[in-house]
């Protein structure tokens, strides 16, 4: 009999050096936790913003640490990288009320998901997680007229194409994009489909916020920023800092308890094909590094994981290999929703629009 895979992912040992070692540890350590200043501070930053952690390093340590450890120039490059990042995130606060007001007067909710649930149920330091958009959860019956109300209101076409779990994204000029989703990708109900708005608001933990705008609880953000970031994103080669979800879930599961207590709901939630070994593994990884320690066996599932979203970040031929993979995993997991001909065909349009455009 085969042994079970500890992970899908088949990266290159991870090789720690002096200045990865500081950038984990400044991202995900205690923050009183004394580190070893990096040989080269500015390769540090480099790496740091590759990794996507740069401002959640600028939040969490002490500013005199930092300054010490980096020098006070690459110091306060950080801090301003972070005060932009909450410049940001005040605007998307602006543009999730607006949102909200067309709910409440539409009478049907809207959840907020990813990183902006994060930043509004008070789980993320603001300033340390960018917000690339506004993700939505709208019931599928209602995202269309939401979406017209949305229009409605100077909402604009944004870059980007519907596809089976939400509609075409939407920006406002000078506030965000919002992107009106009416399923949670990779989270599931007992029967293996999606979840929608009506299941995730009768979760435990939902919380209302505003008036017509609902965030899920901290085990539901768990589950989805797993499933979107080994599901969605753990083969894609496009840049996406995949080492952003231990952020997250630091941020969401912040100890053992909570992990032991959420275990059961994550397991639950999430769609068969998370392999087992992958969420133990991200359990024990987020922990470690909260530890200040960084796993290091290739045979765990944690470290697997970690060098995974390193490499993914810094390594550019092992992130040029996942491409044909991120191809062969989008059309296992369309024939198993019966949605095979829907994606090949959205595919070719996307391909033929490439090749149209002068």
């Amino acid at each position: 009999m085969d042994e079970p895979a500890i992970t899908r992912f088949d990266p290159p040992t991870l090789e720690l050096d002096g200045v990865t070692l500081w950038v984990l540890q400044r991202a995900f350590g205690p923050p009183d936790l004394e580190v070893a200043p990096p040989a080269d501070p500015g390769a540090a930053v480099a790496c740091a913003g590759a990794l996507g952690v740069a401002t959640r390093i600028a939040c969490r340590a002490a500013p005199l640490a930092l300054a010490r450890e980096l020098g006070a120039n690459l110091a306060a490059a950080c801090e301003f990288q972070a005060r932009k990042v909450l410049t940001a995130t005040l605007a998307y606060d602006a543009l999730a009320s607006r949102v909200a007001r067309h709910a409440a007067e539409l009478d049907h909710p809207v959840v907020y998901l990813k990183g902006y649930a994060l930043h509004a149920g008070g789980r993320a330091t603001p300033g340390s997680r960018p917000i690339g958009d506004l993700d939505l959860l709208v019931p599928e019956d209602r995202a269309r007229p939401f979406h017209d109300a949305l229009r409605g209101d100077g909402f604009v076409a944004a870059q980007g194409a519907a596809n089976e779990q939400h509609l075409p994204p939407l920006a406002a000029p000078g506030w965000g994009v919002v992107d009106v989703h009416f399923s949670m990708r990779g989270v599931c109900d007992p029967s293996g489909l999606w979840l929608d708005a009506t299941r995730v608001l009768g979760a435990p933990g939902a919380a209302e916020l505003r008036p017509g705008a609902w965030v899920p609880g901290p085990t539901l953000l768990a589950a989805h920023a797993l499933a979107h970031a080994i599901e969605q994103h753990g083969t894609n080669p496009r840049p996406y800092p995949l080492l952003r979800v231990v952020a997250d879930l630091q941020d969401l599961l912040p100890n053992t308890a909570a992990w032991e207590a959420g275990m059961p709901s994550l397991r639950a939630w999430l769609h068969p094909t998370l392999l087992p070994a992958e969420v133990e593994g991200a359990r024990e990884l987020t922990l470690a590094l909260a530890a200040g320690r960084v796993p290091r066996d290739p045979d765990t599932g944690a470290a697997r994981l970690l060098a995974h979203f390193v490499a993914h970040a810094l390594d550019t031929e092992y992130r040029s290999s996942l491409g044909g993979e991120h191809l062969r995993h989008r059309l296992r997991q369309a024939r198993q929703r019966g949605t095979l001909l829907r994606y090949a065909g959205r595919k070719l349009r996307d391909l033929w629009r490439r090749v149209a455009t002068p």
